[in-house]
């Protein structure tokens, strides 16, 4: 080969080679950062983890060096020797293509701890665009000099060509030395990763190569489409049942509060979903500087043990009334018309009005969500694009107008129905938590935890506002409010505002619960087990008097005592663009699956026992029960998809 030649694919080779040993290095302490994130007490898998670094030297960068030096060997063959394509051109617009995704994947790491994705890239923007803000916040100094470098690596192939050309110029020992280095750094790799080719478990894990973990992202993130099932809604259930209870689901339900039969009758019931909500911020019980709230509590369901069902708002939505945890993959909404046994459905067919207001848009994100929340089965939907409000300069006095608005069209929903002598459901999606958080005017340079405070009694002022709407039409004592977060935090930015690590944990999903019904409970009830989203259209139903035989619902009542030997999940890596990690809780403890390096870790609840490693679950039981879900949430999503598509060509078909 020519000396000039051999120098170009030299220099190709180590302009790949080392950003993508970097970023291989960054995603390895990204996926310790989320194992060993919190108080673990457990950590469960094979052996010990090794320090990122010697773990990236002994057992992940051979595979990069492999797979770089095969990828530019195979780029070289198809694009010079075949297609007359220069050296030099080929290496630098590999290389900028490459520079692009690492950047990309960098920011995918600090934000998700995962790699990027189209869907991660495209939610960013958006973000961005309705929050410059963000940006502002995002961009450190450290970052726009990181970017400046990679732009200025675009040009290191014709550099290091050069390089190297020089020294083979040279006489001696310099004349060999790149080839010798680059040979022995190939064959060295081939020795210590003989496996580099086998097929991991999972496929995208640390034990690949950057790139083929890249690739296998991006197809995974096109082919996730339901698979089609033949199981009915029963065998759905049951096998649900039979996940979530490991040691089975006792028959007849235990309710830690009864209420007479005939208090369950039709009422107004109206759900209040507050953004970003981390319960830890959002005190709703015992917090003084709340008296609305406060006051509520001391007739209401309320609980410091609810779980999102999952870390994304529409996510949480559809978790909240379908009643069903979400697929894996892309949301149900992307593939189809769906239908569901949630909530809204049900009542819908029962006479309620059903309405759902969002207090900013649900097409920022994708154009099917106002479709979805039709598809849980509300026969209303508006946006604040149906009402605009006048312009106002003030940030947080704006969000707080926009909530003030949403709230004020859900009691004017159940004023109406009330007219029509019919009973009305209504779900207000809020965004005055969301971030970056919004604080009142002068009071912009106080600390996050302090605006989130401000934001907690700002919406305790609404709230005050719409029960005294409520009781203005003698409403409020016949009505069922429930208060609820869609989520907690979700992104490095938001925990780092805070001043906490980025964690699967309480801070992701443990949000507030309070089921207000004043004519229903005379006093406080407090749950002592875990809740989730998923048991809230159950409850709901139960409180009402409607029967829920024959429904697919994944959830249970709130009060019934059943719940404390449930597996209660913690999704997160399953969604696209999300976490590297999934998880569940089951008898006081919380197991974490990071899937990448396939170990687990187990926390216990705060004030709880530690579970030692040979009391908690084994890696195969944990890793046995996500899997077993992921497949089972895929099937009734397929099943709701079919159910749609079959009452659409038979529109007499039954369920």
């Amino acid at each position: 080969m020519p000396a000039t030649r051999r120098a170009q694919l030299i220099g190709w080779f180590a302009a790949l080679l080392v950003p993508t040993l970097y970023v291989k290095y960054r995603f390895m302490t990204a996926m310790a950062r989320w194992w060993v994130a919190g108080s673990s007490v457990a950590q469960v898998g094979d052996g010990e983890l090794p320090s990122p670094w010697k773990l990236w030297w002994l057992h992940v960068a051979p595979t990069d060096v492999i797979e770089v030096a095969v990828f530019v060997t195979i780029v070289y063959l198809i694009g010079h020797v075949i297609l007359r394509i220069r050296i030099s051109w080929l290496a630098t617009a590999t290389v900028a293509l490459a520079m692009l995704y690492l950047a990309a994947t960098l920011l995918a790491l600090r934000e998700t701890g995962t790699l990027a994705t189209v869907e991660a890239l495209l939610l960013a923007v958006r973000w961005a665009w309705h929050s410059p803000g963000v940006l502002v916040q995002a961009l450190t100094l450290r970052q726009c000099a990181m970017i400046a470098a990679g732009l200025l690596w675009i040009a290191s192939p014709i550099v290091l060509a050069r390089v190297v050309a020089r020294l083979e110029r040279g006489g001696g020992w310099r004349r060999w030395t790149p080839a010798v280095l680059v040979t022995a750094l190939a064959g060295g790799a081939v020795a210590a990763r003989p496996d580099v080719f086998a097929p991991p478990s999972p496929a995208i894990s640390i034990s690949r190569g950057l790139w083929t973990s890249a690739a296998l992202t991006l197809t995974r993130e096109w082919s996730d489409a339901p698979r089609a099932t033949n199981q009915s809604a029963r065998a759905l259930v049951d096998e649900y049942w039979q996940l979530v209870y490991p040691n089975g689901r006792p028959l007849t339900a235990a309710p830690r509060s009864d209420i007479v039969a005939a208090a369950r009758r039709p009422r107004h019931v109206l759900f209040v979903m507050l953004e970003t909500a981390p319960r830890e911020f959002y005190d709703l019980t015992d917090n003084p500087s709340l008296p609305v709230l406060q006051s509520m509590a001391q007739h209401a369901i309320v609980s410091d043990r609810h779980y999102a069902a999952a870390p994304i708002s529409d996510l949480a939505v559809h978790a909240i009334f379908s009643a069903t945890y979400p697929r894996p993959g892309h949301p149900l909404y992307r593939f189809g018309r769906f239908t569901t046994d949630g909530l809204a459905t049900t009542l819908t067919a029962r006479g309620y009005r059903s309405t759902f207001i969002d207090s900013t848009t649900l097409r920022w994100n994708v154009a099917q969500e106002a479709d979805a929340v039709s598809d849980l089965g509300f026969t209303t939907v508006r946006e604040m694009s149906d009402v605009p409000l006048p312009p106002i300069a003030d940030p947080y006095e704006y969000a707080i107008a926009r909530d003030r608005k949403s709230l004020s069209l859900a009691l004017d929903a159940i004023v109406e129905a009330s007219r029509q002598q019919q009973a009305a459901l209504v779900a207000v999606q809020t965004n005055l938590g969301h971030y970056p958080f919004r604080a009142p005017a002068g009071r912009t340079g106080e600390p996050p935890r302090q605006r989130i405070a401000w934001l907690a009694q700002a919406f305790d002022g609404l709230l005050g506002e719409l029960r005294a709407g409520l009781a203005s039409h003698q409403l409020e004592d016949d009505a069922i409010i429930v208060i609820t977060g869609d989520h907690g935090l979700r992104f490095a930015l938001e925990f780092d505002s805070v001043g906490e690590p980025i964690r699967h944990g309480d801070l992701m999903f443990n949000v507030p619960l309070m089921i207000y019904a004043p004519s229903l409970f005379d006093r406080r009830i407090t749950l002592p087990w875990v809740t989730s989203h998923v048991d809230l259209a159950p409850t709901i139903l139960d409180l009402l008097g409607v029967p829920r035989d024959g429904l697919l619902l994944h959830g249970e009542n709130v009060l019934d005592s059943r719940l404390q030997d449930r597996v209660t999940l913690l999704p997160s890596g399953m969604f696209v663009p999300m976490y590297p990690v999934d998880g569940f809780h089951y008898r006081a403890n919380t197991y974490s699956w990071a899937y990448v390096l396939d170990r687990v870790n187990v926390r216990a609840d705060p004030g709880g026992e530690a579970a030692a490693s040979q009391t908690a679950l084994s890696l195969a039981q944990a890793r046995a029960l996500l899997t077993a879900s992921r497949r089972l949430f895929d099937d009734t999503a397929a099943f709701f998809l079919q159910r749609r598509a079959t009452a659409a060509a038979s529109p007499g078909a039954s369920r």
